[in-house]
Parts: structure tokens; C-alpha cells; sequence
């Protein structure tokens, strides 16, 4: 029977093992050195490249719990005109930036700020955080999570 682009395909249903994977990567990478906060931007930055509405919500949400500023969220998608953000987050939101569109002419800007901002472990981690959101994004907005309705989340 063919699905209807509307579906949602539950990946916790259809494959239960991965996801089980996906979920132990994320109580791993829980354990990381780096601030909170800074892993929520770089997510969430990721997210809205990747276009996720179920991440960004997710993210955003998570963001808010941990203290950050709406302001600050309004403004991460022009972080690069906004002076609301620090070198070290920066560097991470270039990096975030470069995993999910990398170009030429990023690179060398990206490993730059990134070698600079953060040792070699903090960005082996942001990658690997980085990555397990690009993966969240795929299911999210590949297989069609739906949002939750206003005012229930």
C-alpha cells in the first residue's frame, strides 16, 4: 500500500535496535566536557540548516530550560551579523555550519576558528554531537515527525 507523504514513520517502531543505538550515543555524549549551552546553539543551529521544525522545537525548547536568552535565539540564524555571541560559540556555529554545507571556501575558515576555540577532544565531541543532530534531523523531518500542537509542549 503506498504511504502518504503525510505519514509519519515511527523509527522507534520500525527499528527499534538503532534506535536504541541513536539513544545511547545520546546519554554518551551527555557526559561531554563542553557548556551546555554552546552544544544547544550549535544543535540547534544544525537543526535549522538541516530544516527540522521537530528538532528546532525540541532544541529551542531545551535551550530555554538551560537559561538561554530568547533574544540571543531570535538571533541565531544571522550569528555571523549579531554581536550577542562569543568567539567560542561562534567558532562552534562555523563548525556546525561546515558539517552540514561543507565548501571550499569554509573549510579553511572553519578549522581555523575551530582549532583555535576548542582542543582536539572539545571538537572531536562537538562533531560527534553535531553528527548524532544531523542524524535526529533526518528522522525528524525524513520520516515527517509532526510537531506537537501549540500550547501543549
Amino acid at each position: 500500500m503506498p504511504r502518504s507523504p503525510d505519514s509519519y514513520i515511527d523509527p522507534y517502531i520500525a527499528s527499534p535496535a538503532a534506535m536504541a543505538a541513536m539513544l545511547a550515543l545520546e546519554v554518551a555524549l551527555a557526559r561531554s566536557a563542553l557548556d551546555p549551552r554552546l552544544l544547544l546553539l550549535a544543535r540547534l543551529r544544525t537543526s535549522q540548516l538541516n530544516g527540522c521544525a521537530w528538532c528546532i522545537d525540541l532544541e529551542y525548547g531545551e535551550a530555554r530550560r538551560a537559561g538561554e536568552q530568547p533574544r540571543r535565539l531570535g538571533q541565531l540564524a544571522l550569528w555571523r551579523d549579531s554581536a550577542l555571541f562569543t568567539a567560542r560559540e561562534r567558532a562552534a556555529l562555523a563548525w556546525a555550519e561546515f558539517l552540514v554545507r561543507p565548501t571550499p571556501q569554509q573549510a579553511a575558515a572553519a578549522l581555523v576558528a575551530a582549532g583555535t576555540a576548542f582542543t582536539d577532544a572539545e571538537l572531536a565531541e562537538l562533531s560527534l554531537v553535531l553528527c548524532a543532530t544531523h542524524g535526529w534531523n533526518r528522522f525528524g523531518r525524513g520520516l515527517r515527525r509532526p510537531l506537537a500542537p501549540l500550547g501543549t509542549a
